[in-house]
């Protein structure tokens, strides 16, 4: 058979199926005309490599695993592809759970319900701000961080004026999820405890200054319930809006009124390290 009709039995693309050839796992006969005639013996091969790069293999390893005759090879080569497999299932997983988050996130704060809330977080954040090696603190934990915007408790407890503020952005995560990378919180650290919160809606068009006005409704809230600011900010980068060809940058921000020990009920059964 000619390599399309190979393809199409097995929805292998045809540039693949001739990567293969060249790589040696497929041995076609290759007539007068130029043109490789495959056979049964190509049609098994391929329809076991495709099974074996559904394991993940990359093709070093389906080399070491067509030509190995060592049985503890192949079971080391299957495992290793087990252990990855499964750390996947972990981070998809994870995902998953973020995307709930976004969610929520657009949904509280949907137009027309900018003011300020109160709610109940999930566990402790932890920020960070400084710069240096932030990358290799974070690096393992890819999606489950988001930018954060620090502002002191000192203002969110002081009057409202138009006073203005620079905007100090980090990068930030929950304690659960260094929990479960065994990473080490950092010293410097800026950690919002678990507990009730004030949230409100805050859109940044640059990251240099802000005022203080900006963040009237929480602060109002604050007051009007008697209410004071027991942590700095975080925040949440909802999504990032592009109007007339700019950017602008959705964020919510909420900082902690009261701790408290309420557990989201996927993780409060985890075991804090």
């Amino acid at each position: 058979m000619q390599v399309k009709e190979l393809s199409d039995i097995t929805g292998v693309n045809i540039e693949t199926i001739r990567s293969y050839r060249k790589a040696g796992y497929l041995r076609p006969v290759q007539k007068s005309n130029g043109y490789y005639d495959y056979d049964m013996e190509s049609l098994i091969t391929l329809i076991w490599i495709r099974k074996l790069r559904g394991y993940t293999m990359s093709l070093n390893e389906i080399y070491n695993y067509f030509f190995s005759q060592d049985p503890e090879e192949l079971i080391t080569i299957l495992n290793q592809r087990k252990e990855y497999i499964e750390s996947e299932i972990i981070e998809r997983q994870l995902a998953v759970r973020y995307i709930d988050l976004e969610t929520r996130h657009i949904r509280e704060t949907a137009k027309g319900n900018l003011g300020a809330q109160m709610f109940q977080s999930i566990d402790d954040k932890i920020d960070v701000y400084s710069l240096e090696n932030r990358s290799e603190r974070f690096k393992k934990l890819q999606f489950s961080l988001t930018p954060t915007v620090f502002i002191p408790k000192e203002v969110l407890n002081g009057p409202i004026s138009r006073y203005r503020i620079p905007v100090k952005i980090g990068i930030g995560t929950y304690q659960y999820i260094l929990d479960e990378r065994g990473i080490q919180r950092p010293k410097d650290a800026v950690v919002v405890p678990n507990g009730l919160n004030i949230t409100q809606l805050l859109i940044l068009r640059n990251f240099t200054e802000i005022s203080v006005e900006e963040l009237a409704p929480m602060m109002t809230y604050a007051k009007a319930n008697g209410l004071t600011f027991q942590s700095d900010t975080t925040g949440y980068l909802m999504r990032i809006e592009i109007i007339d060809q700019k950017p602008v940058f959705h964020f919510r921000i909420r900082a902690c009124v009261q701790q408290n020990n309420i557990r989201d009920p996927l993780i409060k059964n985890r075991k804090r390290k």
